[in-house]
């Protein structure tokens, strides 16, 4: 099983006498290779019961969020208006790459007897969350932008060949990948923006070969194929601008005693 957490963050916060250009940016990459093998091979097997299992869990969470403000100075060295940053641009990019192999095989050099049931399984399973924020706040010009790319390459295999005499024979092959989309831009005044790409490129395949000798009470051979693909999307443009920071500096004199 693999449980694998990616995160990413940036911002900016600019503070001073305003009037430039804000930009943060953030970039998150997960690359997931993962590859499952169940084989006998060349082998002879005397026993009660036989189950060859080739089993991959994937869990992958992939996160990047960037934020940027432009802020009026704090204190001021004189008596002023101290103007935010009028431009702030804002990109998230979150990309994750997924690729599984599971297989599950008796090989043609394999001699297998057994009273009882015989089971070849492979089972692929991987579950992919991506998530992009990107948040923005400025005077003049302000963007929010999130970019995701999810892609999951899973191909799972189950192969039966040789000699085989058994009760109950199955040959099973099944492959699920899901994956979770949500992008986010925009900000106070700001302009939001998102491209969410996913692909699934998803194979399964459950074989008995054609030189196979089977002696069984019954044989069942299935593959079957699983998939979701959820994208939510985000933009929001609120109306409301950043208001400069004003100082009020009160001077006192007292004329000093004679």
């Amino acid at each position: 099983k693999n449980t694998i957490i990616t995160k990413a963050g940036a911002g900016t916060n600019e503070e001073g006498a305003g009037g430039g250009t804000g930009v943060g940016a953030s970039f998150a990459l997960l690359t997931l290779n993962s590859k499952s093998v169940a084989a006998v091979k060349d082998v002879q097997v005397n026993a009660e019961s036989l189950k060859v299992l080739a089993e991959a869990v994937s869990e992958l969470e992939t996160r990047s969020i960037t934020g940027g403000k432009g802020e009026a100075a704090a204190e001021p060295a004189e008596p002023a208006v101290a103007e935010a940053n009028k431009k702030e641009i804002s990109v998230g990019l979150t990309v994750a790459v997924i690729n599984s192999e599971v297989a599950a095989t008796i090989g043609s050099g394999a001699e297998v007897t057994t009273a009882g049931e015989l089971t070849l399984d492979a089972k692929s399973d991987i579950a992919s969350t991506v998530q992009s924020g990107a948040a923005a706040e400025a005077t003049d010009l302000a963007v929010g932008a999130s970019i995701l790319v999810n892609v999951i390459n899973s191909a799972t295999e189950a192969n039966l060949g040789g000699k085989i005499a058994a009760g109950d024979i199955t040959v099973s092959a099944a492959d699920t990948a899901n994956q979770s989309l949500t992008a986010s831009g925009g900000g106070s005044g700001a302009s939001g923006a998102y491209i969410a790409v996913a692909v699934i490129n998803q194979s399964s395949a459950a074989a008995v070969e054609g030189s196979t000798e089977i002696e069984g009470s019954s044989l069942s051979v299935t593959s079957t194929q699983n998939n979701t693909t959820t994208v939510t999307a985000v933009s929001a443009s609120i109306s409301t601008p950043v208001r400069p920071i004003t100082r009020a500096v009160a001077v006192t004199s007292t004329p000093g005693s004679a």
